[in-house]
Parts: structure tokens; sequence; C-alpha cells
């Protein structure tokens, strides 16, 4: 689990923003005065993106120091055994989580339970496999500094991304947690408004990273990943489902 909210607030943030404010944007109608739930919240990008659709929020996330950070009412929760009655919210969101959840399929259901019939849940992953070139440029850099993945973050994403990595995947995971409607495709999303400094601090404040990185020269680190950063900045995808019962 990640607790480093001081570093995920200061550096994946301001990706991550922009990744919920997409995600939250594909929710149809009017969410003014609805009840919607932010699940495995981190520091609440989605809770964000809803409540600026007027949306009332509850966001969880099973680390207390990130959850804190979020908006609306916040609670200490797991995403597989969300403590919400059935029906309770009319929208629910969970933004790239299930790929880090050992069994995506139970999360997926408890989504589904807590949601209203006639309500929207909207998951949204990373394409398996998927690069990205402000990533490579930071991968190549930390890797020449000697940083190698630590296990436990192998361990989960490999197992993850095969479960959610793909719009059929995602459409496969929404009729086994009993939706009764899908729709999964990939989106674009633009990284435009982000500056250099944004960009490497998305990298040098994932979980994956960001403990090797505060016990070594991160300035360095920074300056070496900045100047081999692309002159233009691809947009990032997102795989996004909606779905409902």
């Amino acid at each position: 689990m990640y607790d480093d909210a001081a570093a995920w607030a200061a550096g994946p943030a301001k990706v991550y923003d922009l990744l919920a404010i997409a995600a939250v944007g594909q929710i149809p109608g009017d969410l003014n005065g609805l009840l919607a739930l932010d699940a495995g919240a981190g520091t609440g990008a989605a809770g964000r993106a809803l409540a600026s659709r007027g949306a009332q929020v509850v966001s969880m996330d099973l680390s207390e120091a990130m959850v804190r950070l979020a908006s609306g009412v916040r609670v200490v929760a797991d995403i597989k055994h969300l403590p919400l009655r059935d029906d309770a919210v009319s929208v629910s969101v969970a933004c790239t989580v299930l790929s880090h959840v050992d069994d995506p399929l139970v999360a997926a259901k408890q989504l589904a339970r807590v949601t209203k019939p006639g309500g929207t849940v909207v998951i949204t992953a990373f394409p398996a496999g998927a690069g990205h070139p402000v990533k490579s440029a930071a991968d190549r850099v930390l890797a020449a500094a000697g940083y190698r993945e630590p296990d436990w973050y192998r361990a989960v994403k490999g197992p993850g991304e095969g479960v959610v990595g793909s719009p059929e995947a995602l459409t496969r995971l929404a009729a086994a947690a009993g939706f009764s409607w899908s729709r999964a495709h990939t989106l674009l999303v633009g990284l435009d408004s982000l500056g250099a400094d944004d960009l490497v601090a998305w990298r040098l404040g994932m979980a994956q990273v960001a403990a090797w990185v505060a016990a070594n020269n991160r300035e360095q680190l920074a300056e070496e990943i900045k100047a081999s950063l692309p002159d233009s900045v691809d947009p990032l995808p997102l795989l996004v489902l909606a779905a409902g019962r």
C-alpha cells in the first residue's frame, strides 16, 4: 500500500487530475446534488472532478495518509469491501485502481452493488504494456542510476493489467460483474498544460520509485530526466469503462 501522500501530491497528482477530469467527463447527465463514490480515491483526483460537476462526494481508500488529502466525506476502506449499503450512490468511479487489486472482479461487483439501478459506474485503467515517451525517458535515467523495480510492483502490475488492460478485458469484467450494459474505449488525455518540471515530478513521485528517489540524489535525477524529455508531449492513453445495472 502506498502511503507517501506528500510525494504523490507534489508529483503525479497533476497528471492524475487530468486523467480524472477526462474520466468523469464520460458520465452523462447532470450530477448536481447526486451522491458519488470515489473508490480507491488516493488523494482524491476523481472526487475533485465529481465535485466540480456538483456531486456530493464520498472518498474511500485503503491508505489513511492518502485519503486524508481527498475532499468530501473521507473513509478508510478497501474497494473489495465497501462499507456502503446496496444502491447507496448514484455514481461510482474507480480511477486507475483495479490493476492494483488482487481480485478486480470482486471490486467491480462491489461497485455494482453500491450503485443504484440507472446509475453509472466508471472504471479506468492504463492499457497493458503501454509506454509513454516521458516514462521512457525517466526509466532510462533511473536505470542508469541503479534503480530496479521492486518485487511488490512487478507482482501487482502483471496480473492486474491482464484483467483490465484492454477495452475487451474491461467489457468482459463488466459482464462478469453483472452489469447489464457497458461501453469501453481508449481515451487520449492531453498533457500539454504541464511543464517539464510537472512531467519529471510525475515520474519521480510514482509509488514504485518515490522511496528510492528520496534516498538518492533527486535533484540530479530530475535535471537528467528533464534534459532527456521529448520536445513535444504525446497524450496519455487511458482505458475508460462506463457501465450500469
